[in-house]
């Protein structure tokens, strides 16, 4: 048996058989790395400042994942399909709020 086919059925077989939980893993590898790059950042570019007179409450932008993480010690596992991230820079989102759409 020549050794390409040899390494074929050695590595090419099981990975294709593991090839749903890989898929998992990288997905939950690329986006703790998102998170892990975001947080290292020394300085985080403020989102562009909207002129309306309410703008305190506000989350836009990567605030809203910065906040998630400090509530929740963990990026937001929403199990509804609400899109907090244009909620909450559209409309004041409380802790409460965040806490029942994000966090365990």
């Amino acid at each position: 048996m020549s050794p390409i086919i040899l390494i074929f059925f050695l590595v090419f077989i099981p990975f294709s058989q593991q090839h749903t939980s890989l898929e998992e893993s990288l997905n939950d590898r690329i986006i703790s790395e998102e998170v892990v790059e975001m947080l290292s950042e020394k300085e985080i570019r403020p989102s562009r400042v909207r002129r309306v007179p309410e703008q305190k409450n506000k989350l836009c932008g990567k605030q809203v994942l910065s906040y998630v993480m400090a509530l929740c010690e963990k990026a937001c596992d929403s199990n509804t399909k609400v899109d907090i991230a244009t909620k909450c820079c559209r409309d004041a989102c409380s802790d409460e709020f965040i806490r029942h759409q994000c966090c365990p």
